[in-house]
């Protein structure tokens, strides 16, 4: 460590898309292969050291992370690097333009890609080893630098799906990487919003207005690494933000998202040290099912209806509305005849600065959650993410279980009343004299 920096750095970058067409994930009516790469599939990672600790952060462009996976790249970086296995924290971004193959799904048997192609099979085994590679390149990569971050409330990017007039979580919170000459070399975005502009008529992979976001930062910071980690998204999309699903509207978004933090004039927080990184098993029952009769009707008549609500071409938000119901009551309907276990296991993890405390879950939590984990500690700044180690799928808040407007309820695999684990294990962190 050289006089003055008490942190390393360093980042690494791997191109995970496939050269071969791929089934796509995120729209259960998209059924055809991959027609090429709008922008390339990315795992990148970053190593950050102080004098105690080295914490292994990893950002990958896939809908979710699976236990297998998870548990292949902490137990290889640990043979590697010595890197304890719960100082490894791998983000998916969440985009809906990532292969099937990225995740076959470990929720109790409920495979998210059926009937896979040796070409799935080869992906998915591969995948491990080159989310591996950017973590040996961000080690090979490692300097003496100083960290600081700022907070920036976002506007016209992210809206509560549910209800667009309810409370949520806007604010991105950056990290500068600089190095000892006081360029910066790396940055981290923590920012919730589903990466949804683009629907399932897209057959090209991409990360959606990610891409766009680091395509228009990076001219602004030329040699820094850019590295998106995705938030409690749950209920948090573009959906009563942008005007239609094009490319054209995710650049726009990605653009207006870029300018914001360009134009930011911070407050900017050092962060001298990492003080603690703890990780934690959670365990969530897995829910009771309808009988599959009822889910059947259900289903039908929510069919149904977002037919009749296409033949009278109602507004673009109804039938979207309409439609992710719908689709919720499929995917229903499918765990319904494959979650075969009473129990999900997965981890959450606590990094804490010096001033700032991250948190992951492994579900697609929703915006209350975070926004009560926040006030835990009112003391510090607490960032939380989801989609992290693992993929739980949806985690809905107590008062949106009974919502009919909310299709993400009949799309969660696990108990109704699960965010409780997630608060128990936060506030016994967060209680234990750090706020």
């Amino acid at each position: 460590y050289s006089p003055g920096f008490s942190m390393k750095f360093g980042f690494g970058c791997v191109d995970i898309s496939s050269k071969i067409p791929l089934r796509m994930d995120g729209y259960v009516e998209r059924t055809t292969t991959s027609t090429g790469v709008l922008h390339p599939l990315l795992s990148t990672a970053c190593v950050l050291q102080d004098q105690t600790h080295t914490l292994v952060m990893i950002s990958v462009s896939i809908l979710g992370v699976d236990q297998h996976i998870t548990k292949q790249v902490k137990q290889r970086v640990h043979e590697l690097f010595k890197v304890p296995q719960a100082y490894v924290i791998i983000n998916a971004t969440h985009t809906h333009a990532s292969y099937g193959a990225a995740r076959f799904g470990d929720l109790g048997g409920f495979f998210v890609l059926k009937d896979p192609s040796a070409d799935e099979r080869d992906y998915y085994e591969r995948l491990p080893h080159k989310i591996v590679e950017s973590v040996s390149l961000a080690f090979e990569n490692l300097e003496a630098g100083s960290v600081a971050y700022f907070q920036q409330q976002i506007t016209g990017v992210a809206s509560n799906r549910v209800n667009p007039k309810a409370e949520f979580n806007d604010v991105a919170t950056v990290f500068y990487f600089k190095d000892k000459q006081d360029v910066i070399k790396g940055v981290w975005t923590l920012f919730a919003n589903h990466p949804t502009v683009l629907d399932g008529d897209n057959l090209k992979v991409t990360d959606d207005f990610i891409a766009y976001y680091h395509d228009a930062l990076q001219p602004h910071y030329p040699q820094a690494k850019l590295m998106y980690l995705q938030g409690c998204a749950g209920d948090i999309s573009t959906r009563y933000v942008k005007s239609e699903s094009s490319v054209a509207q995710a650049q726009k978004l990605g653009d207006h998202f870029a300018q914001q933090i360009a134009d930011a004039k911070p407050s900017m927080v050092p962060v001298h040290r990492i003080v603690s990184i703890k990780s934690e098993p959670i365990h969530f029952q897995t829910r009771t099912f309808q009988e599959p009769e009822v889910i059947q009707n259900q289903l039908a008549l929510a069919k149904k209806t977002f037919e009749a609500a296409q033949q009278a071409k109602l507004d673009r938000h109804t039938l979207r509305s309409l439609y992710v119901t719908y689709q919720g009551l499929e995917m229903l309907a499918l765990m319904h005849e494959q979650v075969n276990v009473d129990i999900i296991s997965a981890s959450m993890s606590l990094i804490q600065f010096d001033s700032l405390i991250i948190i992951t879950t492994p579900t697609e939590t929703f915006s209350s959650i975070d926004l009560e984990i926040q006030r835990l500690c009112p003391l510090k700044q607490v960032v939380v993410l989801g989609y992290t180690n693992g993929y739980v799928g949806y985690l809905v808040d107590h008062d949106n279980m009974d919502n009919d407007a909310c299709y993400e309820r009949h799309m969660m695999v696990i108990k109704k009343d699960s965010y409780k684990e997630v608060l128990k294990i936060s506030k016994q962190w967060l209680k234990k004299g750090m706020c």
